[in-house]
């Protein structure tokens, strides 16, 4: 399986935890959300790292590799949901439309990746 078959599945699995996450109008939601997605992503990054390596180094270098960009994307997707949540509640208020939601939606993982563009480039 390439990296491209691998990260089509899970992404199909974030973008609804994602909309849930950012758009949800009760606190508990998006806070439970968090916590569930906080423990999911611990509980592959313990599962992949205490699995052994049977092949020679350098594949086995760029299989942890690949799992650890797929648990990085988990992880920003998780962050960019909950910093959406929260700057949609601040700018807004708790009562706010579907547009500050959903523009806060966009606009956050879009700030994020240009934040880590700056840091690590």
């Amino acid at each position: 399986m390439s990296f491209v078959e691998a990260l089509i599945p899970f992404a199909l699995i974030l973008l609804p935890g994602f909309a849930v996450i950012s758009l949800a109008r009760p606190l508990w939601v998006p806070v439970a959300g968090v916590i569930l997605g906080a423990g999911l992503m611990t509980a592959l990054a313990l599962g992949t790292m205490g699995q052994p390596c049977n092949s020679d180094p350098a594949g086995c270098g760029m299989a942890r590799g690949f799992e650890a960009l797929i648990l990085m994307l988990g992880v920003f997707v998780l962050l960019s949901a909950a910093l959406a949540a929260i700057a949609w509640r601040l700018a807004a208020g708790r009562e706010a439309g579907i547009g500050p939601r959903l523009l806060a939606m966009i606009l956050t993982p879009l700030a994020l990746a240009a934040l880590a563009a700056v840091i690590f480039l």
